[in-house]
């Protein structure tokens, strides 16, 4: 049997971790940053001096601009054939190349969920260094657009579900923020919103998820 189809089937092996992270509509227990998935990114990259990133689905590689290249090698990965990558799929990445952290920025709802189980996150636990980083940012499902606002996106994640799938793995869950670029002021309304007006409607202002993960947690 597959990985995600026994991980489908029992549903008590990922529902006994949900809960850690928050209740199936507490969205507003997330702290929202005012930043963006590639600069948490690269703050990690700083503070631990990580030596090699693999950035999957690089599009046009936009996140080499926001690490240090004299202190982390950028290595990027993309099927679409727009720019130029280091790789085209996993497969061609090899067995021997480890990376310090692996990200995956806007493209998980790009997957298939069985896809993503039973060949992206092997393909962590493999290529990652011992106490390796994962960064993945997705669309959020409490906000007003979600899933919706592009017709390839086939799979969308809260942010206790993927929590959860990868805590079965193995993987620690190191912080999960709710992303918004907003003024501050203009956050603060809206998160009074968002426990008040919006909480019936479970609806969220921040447009993004972003999870950070650690190998062997």
């Amino acid at each position: 049997m597959k990985p995600s189809e026994e991980l489908l089937k029992n549903y008590q092996k990922v529902n006994r971790y949900k809960d850690e992270l928050m209740t199936a509509v507490g969205f507003h227990r997330l702290p929202v940053m005012p930043k963006s998935s590639m600069d948490l990114a690269a703050e990690i990259i700083s503070k631990k001096n990580i030596k090699s990133v693999l950035d999957i689905g690089a599009n046009d590689r936009r996140f080499k601009r926001h690490i240090s290249l004299d202190r982390c090698r950028y290595h990027s990965m993309d099927q679409d054939e727009t720019y130029d990558h280091d790789f085209r799929t996993i497969k061609d990445i090899g067995d021997n190349r480890k990376f310090g952290m692996i990200t995956m920025f806007a493209v998980i709802e790009h997957l298939e969920i069985a896809t993503y189980i039973d060949e992206f996150i092997p393909f962590f636990l493999e290529a990652l260094e011992p106490n390796g980083y994962l960064v993945i940012s997705s669309n959020n499902i409490f906000h007003n657009l979600g899933i919706r606002t592009d017709y390839s996106h086939v799979k969308s994640y809260s942010p206790r579900d993927l929590h959860a799938i990868m805590r079965n793995f193995g993987f620690k869950t190191i912080g999960v923020y709710r992303i918004s670029l907003l003024s501050k002021k203009i956050r603060w309304f809206f998160d009074l919103l968002s426990k008040t007006v919006f909480k019936p409607y479970c609806l969220d202002y921040a447009p993004e998820i972003c999870w950070i993960f650690r190998k062997g947690g």
